[in-house]
């Protein structure tokens, strides 16, 4: 989560942003974009995953903790956050942690597959040996 750098100038407000939305009252209200500063659309934005929007994260979260299922290409992927211009003399405040996770894909163990089948088969044994 983080503070832009001009929210400290704006009639004492301090506004929050996470991955998407941004809130001007701890997010007990949310919103895509701010509305009261020409809709600017704040949060944590990737070229690689969502383009020129943030609204690859979905619905508001909140736990701030957001996910998104990507099949990699095997090119590198960006994040950045949309900002402004430091016109109130601060800078801004907070961090994203962003963690990428590699699913393992493979074959089911020889174990599990022969487990599995000779469940069936006990299935199939007591059903036979009830008629």
């Amino acid at each position: 989560m983080f503070t832009p750098d001009f929210a400290f100038g704006q009639r004492g407000e301090f506004w929050d942003v996470d991955a998407r939305f941004v809130s001007r009252d701890n997010f007990a209200t949310v919103n895509d974009t701010d509305p009261n500063f020409f809709n600017f659309d704040f949060g944590l934005f990737s070229t690689a995953l969502g383009g020129d929007d943030d609204d690859f994260w979905g619905t508001y979260q909140a736990s701030g903790v957001y996910s998104y299922e990507f099949f990699g290409t095997g090119s590198a992927i960006d994040f950045y956050v949309n900002d402004i211009g430091a016109a109130s003399g601060f800078d801004n405040q907070g961090t994203f942690t962003v963690r990428l996770f590699r699913e393992a894909v493979g074959t089911p163990e020889p174990s599990g597959a022969i487990g599995l089948s000779l469940l069936g088969l006990g299935f199939v044994a007591a059903r036979w040996k009830r008629k």
